[in-house]
């Protein structure tokens, strides 16, 4: 490949990581392959409706006019419909210049924008989506040739790749997003920490517990007022990700301005979904707890989880920060059946972890915790 292409092939990846390059990229293939007009679309297959289109050589009217008329019964439209994702065509191995007139809306549409000659490629299709560019020339133009052809065909899989890693990207900053969000319902200070102890995302109550690094300054620490406790909190932190256990939580108590606070750790591991776009993975997520202070309200919970009053007591118990082994000295009762109600309130929850567990029953009700 020459420089050019290569060129136009880095500017593709570029637009990976920022969407509104997309029409730049289009306007680098035209430049490219030659051509005085070229369209980018995200198709909807089903409602025949763009989801995204940018093009250079119609307007506003033009293209609201083709998508409200004409985009359902376009016979270039559904040749390209029976692509196979991934490869390219040239209108004019299909088309002659008299067939053309008989195919609907050469006459009526593409011909007065001066669309004749289309090089056009599939970069992506699935059961809802189509996405295609095409480069256009007019009649007067020379139509293009088998090189020009075979550049659109080799541009495929590179759109295919920037195209899904776009929407990837997307989805983590959405998920991130509600992330942070559903942080914030929780009327407890919570962090969520890298594997190497680094805050990653936090909600407002935990501002207090944070501090700026001294080497990173883009980067803030997890830091407890207590000394001890904040050597104690990170080393729990350390055997979380040395262990991989789901159960190696740990509970930290401590003071803060005489007032006596829990910090509960517990490992949180990464799925995709908890990785965000630089790519760093949860590794630990901490509650910051005031037992006592003010629980979410036992009857609320048993109404809206359906929680026995053995189940509730288990519940408030791990809130305060006790172990398995605290609340069954504390309850009277043997570490298997405390074990049994954990259980029982992770299968009520929908949880598969106590981290999420905690996040829901704190979110529920007016609470004031941390």
């Amino acid at each position: 490949m020459n420089a050019a292409v290569l060129t136009l092939i880095d500017d593709i990846y570029s637009a990976a990581a920022d969407a509104t390059r997309w029409p730049e990229v289009a306007q680098h293939i035209k430049r490219t392959i030659g051509g005085h007009s070229v369209n980018l679309a995200l198709e909807d297959r089903h409602d025949h409706r763009f989801s995204f289109f940018f093009t250079d050589g119609a307007n506003a009217s033009s293209i609201a006019h083709y998508e409200s008329n004409i985009i359902e019964h376009d016979e270039f439209g559904a040749v390209l419909e029976r692509q196979e994702a991934g490869t390219s065509l040239l209108s004019q191995d299909l088309w002659g210049e008299r067939e053309l007139s008989e195919i609907y809306p050469y006459e009526d549409f593409y011909k007065p924008l001066g669309y004749t000659y289309f090089n056009s490629g599939l970069f992506y299709r699935d059961a809802a989506y189509r996405g295609w560019v095409s480069v256009v020339r007019s009649l007067q133009d020379t139509p293009f040739s088998r090189d020009e052809h075979l550049l659109m065909k080799a541009l495929m899989p590179h759109l295919n790749r920037a195209f899904l890693l776009n929407l990837q990207l997307v989805e983590a900053t959405r998920v991130s997003r509600l992330a942070l969000d559903a942080l914030e319902r929780v009327s407890a200070a919570v962090l969520l920490l890298s594997a190497r102890g680094r805050v990653l995302q936090h909600n407002a109550l935990a501002e207090r517990y944070l501090c700026a690094t001294r080497k990173l300054t883009d980067y803030q620490d997890l830091r407890l007022p207590d000394a001890a406790a904040n050597r104690m909190l990170y080393d729990a932190i350390t055997r979380q990700f040395a262990t991989c256990l789901p159960d190696a939580q740990a509970f930290i108590p401590f003071t803060d301005e005489t007032i006596k606070k829990v910090a509960l750790c517990f490992p949180w591991r990464s799925s995709p979904a908890q990785v965000d776009w630089l790519g760093r993975a949860t590794g630990s997520i901490i509650f910051i707890l005031t037992p006592g202070a003010s629980q979410p309200s036992t009857i609320h919970l048993e109404q809206a989880y359906q929680l026995s009053k053995a189940e509730n007591r288990v519940l408030m118990g791990l809130l305060e920060g006790n172990t398995a082994a605290e609340l069954a000295d504390r309850l009277f009762v043997s570490q298997p059946t405390i074990r049994f109600h954990i259980r029982s309130l992770l299968r009520k929850f929908d949880s598969r972890n106590q981290a999420d567990m905690i996040i829901k029953a704190l979110g529920c009700g007016a609470v004031h915790l941390g």
